[in-house]
């Protein structure tokens, strides 16, 4: 499966809130999935929009995004936070690829980082 980061105009209609990506952080996600896109007008009060920072990418042609919902502060770079993985719920085998590629990325991350995999589990 391909990995493809997509601009911030690509078409993610239909897509919403399939899965959870726990215990990871931005500057591994970043290391990993390349830079995301910044929503610097992000108010998590207004009815529209409620995304502070995204990744909107495809995996195995599949549009996928992967995003902070409703946070009212921005995390720390290395702070472990739940993601929300968005996609079409018919592309279940997509996503379930995409997870297990996704782990093994961050824990070579943290391998690399020199971090126990053990001492920080991933929630994925």
């Amino acid at each position: 499966m391909t990995y493809k980061l997509l601009s911030e105009n690509a078409d993610i209609s239909g897509t919403s809130l399939q899965e959870f990506v726990d215990d990871v952080s931005l500057n591994e996600l970043s290391n990993v999935l390349g830079q995301p896109i910044w929503h610097p007008d992000y108010n998590p009060h207004c009815q529209e929009e409620k995304i502070l920072v995204e990744w909107v990418f495809s995996f195995g042609g599949r549009t996928m995004t992967l995003y902070l919902w409703k946070w009212y502060r921005m995390p720390g770079v290395n702070d472990r936070v739940r993601w929300n993985l968005g996609g079409k719920p018919d592309d279940y085998s997509q996503r379930q690829s995409f997870m297990l590629w996704l782990e093994r990325k961050i824990i070579a991350e943290r391998t690399t980082a020199k971090v126990s995999a053990n001492e920080y589990p991933l929630g994925i």
